[in-house]
């Protein structure tokens, strides 16, 4: 097990880094709690417990329209530069790697990370 896949364990945990990622990993959009769930192969139940958690500690915000809810990160709070960077450095590192070498995959044989 690696140096980012053990501190990403250690402060957010399983659901938690992986609903971060989303988040953080996407600064800008929205997100539904059923494709939060989607994205992360994570139950609905587990999300929302998150998500409260996470908009209770003020780095989720919520907006709804209508009768549908939509979930970001909180752009306004104090962490917000520091939680994009952990998440970056941690749990974020797989959804840009992926985002960025897929275009690339048939050329690809063997991909190394350092670092």
């Amino acid at each position: 097990m690696g140096t980012a896949t053990i501190l990403s364990e250690t402060l957010f945990g399983r659901t938690r880094g992986a609903i971060l990622a989303v988040l953080y990993g996407h600064i800008g959009e929205s997100f539904y709690l059923r494709q939060l769930s989607r994205r992360t192969g994570i139950s609905l139940g587990p999300v929302q417990r998150e998500i409260r958690q996470l908009l209770d500690a003020g780095l989720v915000t919520k907006q709804t329209l209508g009768t549908q809810t939509l979930y970001s990160a909180n752009q306004a709070s104090p962490v917000f530069q520091e939680m994009r960077s952990l998440v970056a450095k941690t749990v974020g590192v797989h959804d840009t790697l992926l985002e960025a070498l897929t275009p690339l995959k048939k050329n690809i044989k063997l991909a190394l990370v350092s670092g």
